[in-house]
């Protein structure tokens, strides 16, 4: 069976959900999630569906179900039997039970289609058939003091990211 961490931390939030009462207690109930964010390594349709794949394997795993009663779809799709289900039961409890979603991201990686699924390794990402990556670059030792100081892509792209902050909060 596919890694039940999502699925037993869902369990474990419906277990304090109903400890808690908003009638009695006055209070409003959330949760957080952290997830990081995945931009197409290139223009290609694959590279932008690796992304969305990555990004339902890391942060809808655990979003989806608290928000539809549901894995995501390609998450359905690609591990299928392996995956958990939630009983008609538990979807009708968990589904939208909490008055806000945070989400927290820390890092924002690269994902790249994988060509083939490889052997031998255990990791949610090789069944999402893709990869995030970026950060071994973003450290790489030989790369030249002056392109280390002028990194004109990661500067771009982190301006792109604070200004889209910025509308949101606006």
């Amino acid at each position: 069976m596919y890694s039940t961490s999502a699925y037993a931390t869902s369990l474990r939030y419906l277990t304090r959900l109903s400890i808690f009462s908003k009638a009695k207690q006055g209070g409003i109930v959330g949760i957080a999630l952290d997830s990081a964010y995945y931009e197409p390594y290139s223009k290609s349709s694959k590279d932008k569906a690796a992304a969305a794949r990555l990004l339902d394997f890391n942060l809808g795993w655990f979003a989806e179900p608290l928000v539809y009663g549901r894995y995501p779809k390609s998450m359905r799709k690609l591990v299928k039997e392996r995956l958990p289900n939630f009983s008609k039961e538990e979807k009708s409890l968990i589904k939208a039970s909490f008055d806000y979603l945070g989400i927290n991201y820390y890092l924002s990686l690269f994902a790249q289609n994988m060509r083939k699924r490889p052997t031998g390794i255990l990791h949610h990402e090789v069944d999402s058939l893709a990869l995030g990556v970026g950060v071994l670059q973003a450290n790489d030792v030989k790369m030249p003091l002056a392109e280390t100081l002028n990194d004109v892509h990661r500067i771009a792209y982190t301006l792109r990211h604070l200004n889209a902050i910025r509308k949101a909060i606006q």
